[in-house]
């Protein structure tokens, strides 16, 4: 007697190799956070990361475009034996990590699925500026290239020695400061004086290098424990203009007195 298997297209959908493997040019890093540690994943294309559960992550690493959705249920269930999974949970899993961008389908035409993805992430972050306008961040300049060709130079600032001497220098004018309170008030000019308009115009372009600087301190700091920033621009924030500075690469770093140090 003869035994047929049946053909894979006549097998259960369940059964069949799931069509979606992961990118492999994304970067993982278990970082701690609350004490708990979090694999945080970056799409270095989309620039976008995600802190992932550990059913996620999971689910993830199982996705080679071999497994049939059973074969994932079924491993997933081995790991987190005190979950229980279903085909329809492990597809809304596998329907969210699509939808973040980090899989790659099988079938021809991966690529451009990706491409699509991506726009339809514009879209949403154009229709977020809509329904949202009392926080709109423009389009800013990406300032890598200018991190990598400047760091060198300003390295120095970050040894401890430095930072000891700068907050000596900041501690010392405050205590003179306090001490001399009276006769530096005196030699302030007048109110009206003080904000006519030349004084103003000098206020304001002080303010504004002071802000650069301040922007550019969160890059190079990011930039010193080996994170990246892709991001320096304008915001309107309840449309008043004010700078940003995007270090959300911080994520990936493990140390969290060095996130802290960057977000200070």
């Amino acid at each position: 007697m003869q035994h047929t298997t049946a053909a894979p297209s006549m097998r259960p959908s369940s059964q069949r190799p799931v069509p979606l493997r992961t990118r492999e040019d994304i970067i993982v890093e278990e970082v701690r956070y609350k004490g708990i540690p979090f694999p945080v994943v970056k799409d270095p294309c989309g620039l976008k990361y995600y802190r992932l559960q550990p059913e996620q992550y999971a689910a993830l690493n199982l996705l080679d475009g071999q497994r049939s959705l059973d074969e994932v249920r079924d491993e997933l269930q081995l790991q987190f034996p005190a979950t229980p999974f279903t085909l329809r949970s492990v597809q809304q899993l596998i329907q969210d990590l699509h939808e973040k961008g980090l899989l790659m389908s099988e079938r021809p035409g991966g690529a451009i699925g990706l491409l699509h993805q991506r726009r339809e992430r514009k879209w949403k972050e154009f229709w977020n500026v809509v329904r949202n306008p009392l926080y709109i961040r423009l389009p800013g300049w990406d300032p890598e290239r200018f991190l990598q060709v400047m760091y060198p130079f300003i390295r120095w600032v970050f040894h401890p020695l430095a930072v000891m001497c700068i907050l000596t220098l900041v501690f010392s004018s405050w205590m003179f400061l306090a001490m001399r309170f009276d006769d530096v008030r005196s030699k302030l000019p007048e109110f009206q004086q003080f904000f006519g308009w030349p004084n103003l115009m000098y206020l304001w372009a002080t303010l504004a290098f002071a802000k650069i600087m301040h922007e550019f301190g969160h890059a190079f700091s990011c930039k010193h424990f080996g994170g990246e920033c892709h991001g320096i621009g304008v915001m309107l924030l309840v449309f008043s203009p004010t700078l940003y500075c995007d270090v959300t690469d911080s994520w990936m770093l493990k140390n969290k007195w060095q996130r802290i140090f960057i977000g200070a």
